[in-house]
């Protein structure tokens, strides 16, 4: 399920609120917010969240029992993405790089991150190996993934494959 519009703040606490209890009712809710908000303000925010499809609930007694629909997970993808291209000009190089820069980052975080960094770069190079393009990590097989060359140019490169350096985006090009 793809997030349509984009969780507000309060959405994104009542979220978080249900995605930690599992499922909760209003009241229950309520309790868990840091903000001190209004009965009606809660039941207002999960029924929004109800109408987009991000909830549902069950009848507990005279109440509404509220469990997400929309994992946690799918949610930070949705809000990563959009930070990604709003902010980073659709760089997640530029994305983690800051994230790593700002954040005190214990050494057994560094290792996992750079393990799931180094995975991730040997499943490139096997896709890499397995179109037969003998590019390397710091250059991308332009027919595999970029579509390159264009529709009635010739390739040039082993296979016809016709490498090229992936562009840095717009925002982060040095002026002529």
């Amino acid at each position: 399920m793809a997030v349509e519009r984009a969780l507000t703040a309060r959405e994104m606490d009542v979220m978080s609120v249900l995605w930690d209890m599992g499922s909760a009712t209003v009241a229950e809710v309520n309790e868990r917010l840091e903000d001190d908000l209004a009965y009606n303000t809660v039941l207002t925010i999960l029924r929004i969240l109800e109408s987009k499809g991000l909830v549902g609930y069950t009848k507990d007694g005279r109440a509404h029992r509220y469990h997400p629909l929309l994992g946690r997970e799918e949610a930070g993808r949705s809000v990563l993405g959009r930070l990604r291209d709003k902010v980073f000009s659709g760089s997640a190089e530029l994305l983690v790089a800051q994230l790593v820069s700002d954040e005190q980052l214990s050494p057994a975080a560094v290792r996992r991150l750079r393990k799931l960094l180094d995975q991730r770069l040997e499943g490139e190079e096997e896709k890499l190996s397995l179109h037969g393009c003998s590019g390397r990590s710091e250059r991308v097989c332009c027919s595999f993934w970029r579509g390159w060359p264009p529709k009635g140019s010739s390739s040039t490169g082993a296979g016809g494959c016709g490498l090229r350096p992936e562009p840095a985006p717009s925002r982060f090009r040095r002026s002529a």
